[in-house]
């Protein structure tokens, strides 16, 4: 979903800026997996994960392995938050959590809805407050006021669901940029 931010398995491949360490938000699903034993006996996986442009690796650790293993099945839709590891020109994701589809919405709901702007200019529109009347839920609505480096939460507090259609409403106001989904 755009409002993650999450990037496409292309880009991180091919994007030259990626560095080792970066962290990185993908929407992908599961091609296969292959268990592993540690040397202590702990299980954790290495993954194929694809998306439309393309598959990158991944690897589950065993902490993470032993909360989240079962949410890797083939052809599952996953959200992975992890960070880049490149080592002789191969990429390779090590998840640091996995969000399943039958989870997605609670996790969204869970985050704050982020409108980026200048301490001058004023965020919350009469348009904004229109649509969080219009698509009532409970992700809270935030502004990061970019040139003093801080969030706030408004004075009248504002929440809605996120939706494609709540999206598309939004980016009609704020565009693509200047919103996003932050924890």
């Amino acid at each position: 979903m755009e409002i993650l931010h999450a990037k496409k398995i292309a880009d991180i491949i091919a994007q030259d800026g990626m560095k080792d360490g970066a962290s990185v938000k993908l929407i992908c699903s599961v091609e296969s997996t292959k268990l592993h034993i540690t040397k202590n006996g702990d299980k954790m996986c290495f993954v194929t994960f694809s998306d439309e442009t393309g598959e990158i690796e991944g690897v589950v650790f065993p902490d993470l392995f032993m909360i989240n293993g079962s949410k890797l099945v083939t052809d599952a839709v996953v959200l992975i938050n992890g960070k880049l590891s490149v080592k002789d020109d191969r990429v390779t994701v090590m998840c640091g959590a996995i969000i399943s589809e039958t989870e997605f919405e609670r996790h969204v709901s869970n985050m704050k809805l982020c409108i980026k702007a200048d301490s001058a200019d004023t965020a919350i529109t009469p348009e904004l407050i229109e649509l969080c009347q219009k698509y009532r839920g409970d992700t809270a609505v935030c502004c990061y006021l970019s040139d003093i480096k801080k969030t706030v939460m408004p004075r009248s507090k504002l929440s809605l669901k996120v939706s494609k259609v709540s999206y598309e409403a939004l980016k009609s106001i704020f565009g693509s940029s200047r919103i996003g989904l932050i924890q």
